[in-house]
């Protein structure tokens, strides 16, 4: 074969194998743990599951390649950019909205376009919706949302995790009413999963 031939048959495979490999580690599954709210400000629409999803940066580059699975099932959603990074214009926090009538896990897949129509955006005027998804918290560490964190427990400090526990109020056990009801009174506007005025803004 040509050198000059072989060459650009060789860097096209190069090509082709940067860009599988790209598209491979951006691919992200992200369990989604969605959580019946009937306690205070849960004034939202019945079933409506509204909350915001961090990605560091690079991840998500197109609202359009997040979608949500129940199971293998595609479910409608309506998606809103609340913020980008701005080294890289990627999508730092999106708004995912989509009806759960029951509390389940779902699967919030980055990487594939979505194949059904979405559903109507319907802007946030409620404090808190009915319906809320909570996401590990080694997903939202690596995030970078808040910059570098590391999840509870695994500091290698326990002394220093305890006295997260003790000091700050704020910090309680998910699923537990306390837990919503602080976020709703004291650090509503500062959650960069809630679903709040104050994130659509």
């Amino acid at each position: 074969m040509n050198p000059s031939v072989l060459r650009r048959v060789m860097f096209g495979l190069l090509v082709l194998a940067a860009s599988a490999s790209n598209a491979a580690a951006q691919a992200v599954t992200i369990p989604a743990s969605v959580q019946v709210y009937a306690g205070a400000g849960a004034n939202g629409p019945a079933n409506l599951v509204s909350n915001a999803v961090p990605f560091k940066p690079g991840v998500v580059s197109t609202p359009g390649n997040v979608r949500v699975l129940d199971g293998s099932t595609e479910v409608p959603v309506s998606v809103r950019t609340l913020a980008t990074w701005a080294a890289d214009g990627s999508i730092r926090s999106l708004l995912l909205q989509f009806i759960a009538p029951v509390a389940k896990t779902y699967t919030i897949q980055v990487g594939t376009p979505r194949t059904i129509a979405d559903r109507a955006f319907i802007p946030v005027t409620w404090d808190l919706p009915t319906r809320i998804f909570t996401l590990s918290a080694s997903y939202l560490s690596d995030s970078l949302i808040v910059g570098e964190q590391t999840p509870l427990g695994q500091s290698g400090f326990p002394a220093w995790d305890q006295k997260q526990l003790t000091d700050y109020v704020r910090i309680a056990t998910v699923d537990t009413a306390a837990a919503f009801a602080t976020i709703s009174t004291t650090t509503r506007s500062r959650q960069p999963i809630s679903s709040t005025r104050e994130q659509v803004r």
